[in-house]
């Protein structure tokens, strides 16, 4: 039986998806979660055979998300999103993630897809095909990343800040104290040529680091 965890924030979408793989013999749902935070968490809780996620997630982007599970887990990552262009594919499947597939893919080819990365054999959508294999190919530009100067702990805390939590959160979420994020928290400043916490989350939404 290969057990998944739906992460999609559209409640329809995600009971739509959770009765189409209720009729598919040997898959099952064993968790839904609705924003990146209950994925991530769920995750490395019940370490399904698949995650399933969604690239826009309120709380916790997908991509982040992706960062957070791939280098210590076990669970294969199916990307299903609607967004088609080169930069997500890269991001995505450099990240750690095994598959990427799109919302208005058949059910078909979804359930080809959970068979394929669960054997630990990637899948790209064909029409992404050429994208994924160019984006993988050319090396990440720093000028279309402006992220790409943070280390991979100030880029949680940008995300963690711009999604509204204070530095005590913060803290908390990563094991960490307060003091330690405030300074993390003014490197990124820093980097980033930010001057206030208006001028974070407008650069965070802008670079879809947090969902509008």
């Amino acid at each position: 039986m290969t057990r998944l965890i739906l992460a999609e924030d559209h409640l329809l979408v995600r009971k739509g998806i959770v009765s189409l793989l209720a009729n598919e013999p040997g898959m099952k749902v064993v968790a839904e979660a609705a924003d990146g935070f209950e994925a991530a968490e769920m995750t490395e809780s019940l370490q399904p055979d698949v995650l399933l996620l969604d690239l826009s997630l309120p709380r916790l982007s997908g991509l982040s998300v992706i960062r957070r599970l791939a280098p210590n887990s076990k669970t294969r990552i199916l990307v299903l999103t609607m967004h088609a262009d080169g930069l997500n594919v890269r991001e995505a499947l450099s990240s750690g993630a095994l598959g990427y597939v799109l919302k208005d893919s058949s059910p078909e080819e979804l359930v080809t897809a959970i068979k394929t990365v669960i054997k630990g054999d990637p899948f790209v959508t064909p029409k992404l095909r050429r994208t994924a294999m160019d984006s993988v190919l050319r090396p990440k530009s720093n000028q279309t990343d402006p992220c790409s100067v943070l280390t991979s702990r100030e880029r949680t805390v940008l995300e963690f800040a711009a999604s509204g939590m204070t530095n005590a959160e913060v803290g908390q979420k990563l094991f960490i104290s307060s003091r330690t994020v405030e300074s993390h928290r003014a490197n990124v400043m820093k980097k980033l040529h930010l001057a206030n916490q208006t001028d974070l989350v407008r650069f965070a939404i802008r670079e879809k680091v947090v969902p509008a």
